[in-house]
């Protein structure tokens, strides 16, 4: 019984895609959004790495390169400076500082070895008295 409503018009039935074309389409999907993402990654990297060349590989770091170099230089050579002290000129001698530990050690074995040796006054005091 038709009413005449628009409810009751003839509905196009649809038949369910094919299995094959729904893996095809899904296949396609994942490759082209992998391959997208790959592709974006890749040139995130490279302006990454562009960026990070131009702040590491700067001619302005080269100073630094240069003054730790002179400072590591001042550290294993032999120089003379002068310096004012009360008015006076005073010449300082600088010393590798190898050498400067080499020399404190020697002088602190040195050091050792005479306060070793007690001292005639003291180990007459440590005695007994004789009568």
């Amino acid at each position: 019984m038709s009413h005449g409503h628009a409810t009751d018009a003839h509905l196009e039935v649809h038949d369910d895609p094919e299995p094959t074309q729904t893996w095809v389409a899904s296949v396609v999907f994942v490759l082209g959004t992998v391959i997208t993402i790959a592709a974006v990654a890749a040139a995130y990297f490279n302006i990454d790495r562009s960026g990070v060349e131009a702040r590491v590989v700067d001619p302005a770091f080269q100073e630094l390169v240069d003054l730790k170099a002179a400072q590591a230089a001042l550290l294993t050579s032999y120089g003379t400076m002068t310096t004012e002290v009360d008015g006076k000129p005073v010449k300082k001698i600088r010393i590798p500082v190898a050498k400067a530990m080499e020399l404190i050690v020697a002088e602190s074995a040195t050091a050792k070895t005479v306060s070793a040796v007690p001292a005639p006054h003291i180990a007459s005091k440590n005695q007994a008295p004789s009568h």
